[in-house]
């Protein structure tokens, strides 16, 4: 599912935000995270559910087996288990 801009917009009036640089995303699209990050939202994370099996288009296909973390020069983080945002965003969680 892709999100379309305006609703990244719609979100903040709706939380009556205007730093985006203070607001946080997580998504399992990149394509989304990609463009929240673009909107200059300054906390992204891709979830990204590493090595479980799907299928798509009628073939079996492993999650993130065409992900390259060496060739990923945009700052996004990547999580496969959402208990890793805990190391990410530590300053949103209590200990």
């Amino acid at each position: 599912y892709w999100i379309p801009l305006t609703d990244f917009w719609q979100a903040m009036a709706k939380v009556g935000m205007r730093d985006t640089s203070k607001c946080y995303f997580i998504d399992d699209s990149r394509a989304n995270v990609e463009a929240a990050r673009r909107l200059g939202w300054g906390h992204c994370v891709h979830f990204c559910e590493r090595g479980l099996l799907h299928v798509e288009g009628g073939k079996p296909k492993y999650i993130g087996s065409d992900i390259h973390e060496e060739e990923d020069t945009s700052g996004i983080v990547a999580v496969s288990k959402l208990e890793e945002l805990r190391a990410v965003w530590p300053e949103i969680f209590k200990e």
